[in-house]
């Protein structure tokens, strides 16, 4: 006997057709729309004889593990791959903080720039500790956080070039990437970048022109829009290689929608035909400190129809967007979760989550630890276990469809240290995924050979 897997995600088309996604084993089938309903019902029952019944559709269902056996507990596999990806070796995840100072303010940021930098011994221990250590895992994944990182230029690519060169000596691959505001990401600087592995980046514009330079201003320049946007330009007609991907994400207010179809439109006939370049929606919400009131941010109340209407556009215009997000287990996982998961800040300081750390009432329990002389690690493990020790309280979350994604506890800062509610509102955004993977023809369509005799 059979049961439909709980963890389901359906779509129909503008055409009718069902699109069907495995949140937990990554599987995707589309089902035309003379079976759609059929299909419908019947991953809406109980238990399920494969030997009765439309035997083909069971057949797709069963092979892509959307069907399963009927004492299955689910669950429990998610479970399991929650802890292997917690406790897991394989990973080193750095964040680095090379400053705390920032060249923008943001109208909802819920950091306070200061002139707050990574001095030499600083840098000198994290390399260290680096070179010591490495040979403990499989893969190093290196992000570039801030304040604004690239205020701290040479120093962050001194840093990565020496990281690079740690990792190829021992053998051990490394993931780089940046979360940059663009204002000095120059060509030349992302050459010297991406030499070294640092090849994913996340680049904010807010919408168009008049509504980036609103929310996201820069301290002296009133156009910081324009700068940010010749730099990618740059990047794209100068940079041959395939290798890197630049995410260029929108915070997204009422302002910022009212002006957007203009700004994808610009952004469709410059990176359109661009594989390397995506288009990312974030609806603003309220992150902490006091710019946000201070500013009179006006937020959505519900952020995912942002993702129900914008992916869809986007990519009819010939954007990639949701079809480049990731979707699968652990993904909805904040690296706070993880064991070998360290935010390392300017000071040498070892943090788990920027917002925490902003957090007068949070400050202490956030920092972990510290990197002193000759890279040694100083961690507290009992702070440690408050961040990753996950406890699912409701049934809900196991009955959700997207449990393999967060596992019940995407945001520990918020489920374990504040004890509030961390779903990730994101269902309309998976759903975005699935119709933006099928109008790129990337979803195979089953049973259409048995179509027209159906009909």
């Amino acid at each position: 006997m059979l049961k439909p897997s709980r963890y389901i995600v359906s779509e129909k088309n503008r055409n009718g057709e069902l699109l069907l996604m495995s949140i937990l084993h990554c599987t995707y089938v589309k089902f035309p729309q003379a079976y759609a309903d059929e299909v419908l019902t019947l991953m809406q029952s109980a238990v399920i004889n494969e030997s009765v019944g439309n035997l083909k559709i069971i057949d797709v269902l069963k092979t892509n593990k959307m069907l399963i056996a009927s004492n299955l507990d689910e669950s429990l596999l998610v479970d399991a791959m929650h802890k292997q990806h917690v406790f897991s070796n394989d990973w080193l995840y750095l964040t680095i903080l090379p400053t705390n100072n920032c060249n923008f303010r943001c109208i909802y940021c819920y950091e306070n720039p200061a002139e707050e930098n990574m001095n030499d011994q600083t840098e000198k221990n994290i390399l260290d500790f680096v070179r010591k250590n490495i040979r403990k895992y499989k893969k190093l994944r290196l992000n570039w956080f801030g304040g604004e990182p690239l205020q701290q230029k040479e120093r962050v690519v001194r840093m990565s070039r020496e990281i690079n060169e740690i990792c190829k000596a021992n053998k051990i691959p490394l993931v780089g990437m940046m979360t940059t505001n663009g204002y000095d990401l120059d060509l030349e600087t992302f050459r010297s970048l991406i030499s070294n592995r640092i090849l994913s980046y996340q680049v904010c514009i807010d919408g168009s022109k008049c509504t980036h330079n609103v929310q996201r201003p820069h301290f002296q320049n009133s156009d910081s829009y324009q700068k940010i946007y010749s730099n990618l330009l740059s990047i794209k007609r100068n940079i041959k290689s395939n290798t890197f991907k630049i995410v260029i994400r929108a915070n997204m207010t009422p302002f910022v929608e009212e002006h957007l179809l203009g700004h994808l439109e610009d952004l469709a006939s410059d990176f359109g035909n661009d594989k390397r370049f995506s288009i990312y929606f974030q609806g603003v919400r309220d992150w902490g400190g006091n710019r946000i009131s201070e500013n009179a941010v006006e937020i959505a109340p519900d952020e995912e129809n942002y993702y129900k209407k914008w992916y869809d556009i986007a990519s009819e215009k010939g954007l990639n967007s949701a079809d480049f997000i990731p979707v699968g287990p652990v993904t909805g996982l904040c690296e706070a979760n993880l064991k070998n998961g360290y935010l390392i800040y300017y000071d040498g300081s070892i943090h788990k989550c920027s917002l925490a750390s902003q957090d007068e009432t949070s400050k202490d329990i956030d920092t972990v630890g510290q990197i002193e002389d000759g890279g040694k690690m100083i961690i507290d493990n009992e702070k440690i276990a408050k961040w990753i020790v996950n406890r699912v309280s409701s049934e809900n979350c196991y009955n959700c469809s997207l449990y393999p994604i967060c596992c019940g506890g995407s945001c520990p800062y918020s489920k374990n240290i504040k004890g509030q509610k961390s779903c990730l509102p994101i269902k309309e955004m998976i759903k975005a995924h699935l119709r933006c993977l099928d109008y790129r023809n990337m979803i195979p369509t089953s049973l259409r050979e048995c179509e027209e005799n159906h009909l």
